[in-house]
């Protein structure tokens, strides 16, 4: 996780923040990003996530059975609607030239990508529309991911930033945010809007209710420019679209627990 806070915009600068109480700064940062992701509906992200594109290698002798006959041609990428109204993943051995991968976007930084355990250079790819994968070097992507293998033997994982990477203007916003949550929390002066003003201290544990922000607004111009320009309309959560027709893609939510060395 990325939570680095940019403190320069806080009264005094670095050095003021750093004068802070330890436990004050760190629930102050840990406050400001909570209401950034917040109020800008969960597309601010501070995790990138890793995902793994399937093709078709599964159903041409790859070592996976596949749900469909191999003779029968399909567009490897999509799902298709069977003789009993069933939908059913594709499955073809055209082995067409697979230069370009669909992520669920928009891709806004990729972390890195791994073949077989190999890091690809950088330099050979490139992001088309916020979401579309572009291999550039003459190669091309594997047709399909093993997703019972470990990033180490076959797999094919992309890791990247979905929605809004913490940017340096999103580090920024974050420090000023910060700054007004450690005046909360010490009792001090803030421009936050009165509802969050209320601190349960309790211990060393501080509160600070960051939903209490009328029309999804901080009272700090920069911030809310910021969040305006992500969420303009004030969404709560990320948009959806559930459809058919998107790639098929999966995310590892809960990694196998393994024993031994």
């Amino acid at each position: 996780m990325d939570t680095t806070v940019d403190w320069s915009g806080y009264a005094g600068g670095i050095a003021a923040a750093e004068g802070l109480d330890e436990t004050v700064r760190r629930m102050a940062e840990a406050a400001a990003w909570e209401t950034l992701t917040f109020l800008s509906g969960g597309q601010i992200r501070l995790d990138p996530i890793e995902v793994r594109p399937a093709g078709d290698a599964a159903c041409c002798g790859k070592g996976w059975a596949g749900s469909v006959s191999a003779l029968i041609r399909r567009d490897p990428e999509y799902p298709w609607l069977g003789i009993l109204g069933s939908w059913r993943n594709s499955c073809s051995c055209s082995r067409r030239a697979r230069t370009e991968v669909r992520l669920p976007g928009p891709v806004s930084r990729v972390v890195e990508v791994r073949v077989a355990g190999d890091v690809v250079s950088p330099g050979v790819y490139r992001v088309d529309d916020g979401y579309v994968l572009v291999r550039e070097d003459g190669f091309e992507w594997p047709h399909g991911a093993n997703m019972a293998r470990d990033d180490a033997d076959d797999a094919f994982v992309i890791t990247y930033y979905k929605g809004v990477a913490p940017s340096a203007r999103v580090r920024f916003a974050a420090g000023l945010l910060a700054g007004e949550m450690a005046a909360a929390i010490t009792g001090g002066a803030c421009r936050l809007p009165k509802g969050t003003r209320s601190v349960t201290r309790q211990g060393t544990t501080y509160e600070i209710d960051t939903s209490a922000f009328p029309n999804n607004r901080t009272n700090i111009r920069i911030v809310d420019t910021l969040i305006a320009s992500i969420n303009p309309n004030a969404l709560r959560a990320e948009s959806q679209v559930l459809s058919p027709d998107l790639p098929r893609m999966r995310q590892t939510t809960i990694a196998a627990r393994r024993t031994g060395a």
